[in-house]
């Protein structure tokens, strides 16, 4: 797990979250995020954005599951 300064490591001791952060290692791209939130984006290993979405998502739903573990399987 990353070691977070400042609010954001305050805020998940506050909240006594115990996952895994991920920081950017350099500035995030405009057209990855635009305008929209939330958004997600989908990287594949090399960092290439291979999907973009707008607007909320319901993880839980199969074919989503099913989408994204096709997506990792192939990259």
């Amino acid at each position: 797990m990353w070691t977070l300064n400042g609010k954001s490591g305050a805020f998940m001791q506050a909240n006594n979250y115990d996952v895994l952060v991920y920081v950017p290692a350099r500035t995030i791209p405009s057209d990855f995020l635009g305008g929209a939130i939330p958004i997600t984006v989908v990287l594949d290993k090399s960092g290439v954005m291979i999907a973009r979405m707008e607007d909320g998502r319901d993880y839980t739903n199969p074919e989503i599951l099913r989408a994204l573990n096709e997506l990792g399987e192939s990259n």
